[in-house]
């Protein structure tokens, strides 16, 4: 990144959301320190990338064809909270059941 009125740019934090499966890491950099913050995950919706990908459906067909929300689709991929509603709309869309989009991860003690 070029600017022409300091000499050195320093970014002071930054957050990441690592996301492979139903496995989610946050981190945060401050610095050049790499912090991991500690994130509890109830419901994992890895479920539903599969079940989608066996009906044929795409997220851009979810948005255009179906109306789905884009926001709502980035909550999803997050593993963030999304109402039973959304949930109760998906299962319509896909034809499908709730444990067929969405699974419960028992907290570790």
């Amino acid at each position: 990144m070029y600017c022409p009125f300091m000499a050195n740019i320093y970014i002071s934090k930054i957050r990441v959301i690592c996301q492979y499966g139903s496995f989610t890491q946050e981190l945060l950099v401050q610095g050049e320190f790499l912090y991991q913050l500690k994130r509890n995950i109830m419901i994992s919706y890895s479920k539903l990338w599969e079940t989608m990908k066996n009906r044929g459906i795409t997220q851009y067909k979810l948005i255009n064809d179906y109306a789905f929300s884009a926001g709502q689709l980035s909550r999803l991929r997050t593993n963030a909270y999304i109402s039973t509603h959304t949930v109760d709309t998906l299962c319509k869309i896909l034809n499908c059941n709730v444990e067929d989009i969405m699974t419960y991860i028992k907290e570790e003690s």
